[in-house]
């Protein structure tokens, strides 16, 4: 059954984050007076709602795995929690601080389906390369899973260039906001997927 590699994929990510996090629980210590949080009082009884919420965690995991059909409400109930309690902050904030938060919320729905577009390459993408793009290359039919590499490609060689381009265009006096290239990225991914067609 191709779901339980799956599973485990995904269940040993979740071990590395849960051991990433004791790891940096155990080693807290070692960050005070270095620009980090400083040292919780009552670090034990800490340490044991952490290590509750990661047997919790491990427990919900395994019962989700066990019952996909539950997981899409779960996943909806956490979203609908975590709207409510955001606005619920935003309500004992100060103007300038709602404001600011009201802002980081829109980036954040507006990268829902940034993203959603974005891991398509692992799936949609590569049925596309594989069905509708000619990948003869001098001969050699270049797999269709390897198409999701020249996205990675593409990031690490026009990195540089593009880094270069924002300061060129400060120093003339055409400084680009954050917000401005955040919006760039849905505007070039629309682009391309029109592009595409």
């Amino acid at each position: 059954m191709p779901f339980l590699p799956v599973a485990c994929v995904f269940a040993l990510a979740g071990l590395g984050k849960m051991a990433s996090l004791a790891t940096y629980v155990a080693g807290r210590r070692m960050l005070e007076k270095r620009d980090r949080p400083p040292e919780i009082s009552g670090s034990a009884r800490w340490n044991a709602i952490v290590g509750l919420a990661i047997l919790l965690a491990v427990g919900l995991s395994a019962i989700l795995l066990s019952r996909p059909e539950w997981a899409g409400w779960f996943v909806f109930a956490v979203g609908i929690v975590l709207v409510v309690s955001s606005f619920a902050i935003l309500a004992k904030e100060d103007t300038e601080s709602r404001r600011r938060l009201l802002i980081l919320l829109v980036l954040i729905l507006f990268s829902i389906p940034f993203w959603a577009i974005y891991q398509q390459q692992g799936i949609s993408v590569t049925l596309f390369t594989d069905r509708d793009v000619n990948r003869n290359v001098f001969g050699w039919i270049v797999p269709a899973s390897e198409g999701t590499a020249f996205s990675a490609l593409v990031l690490i060689i026009l990195s540089p260039f593009v880094a270069r381009l924002w300061l060129f265009l400060a120093r003339r006096g055409y400084a680009v906001s954050d917000l401005a290239k955040y919006a760039l990225g849905p505007s070039f991914l629309g682009l391309s997927s029109g592009f595409s067609r």
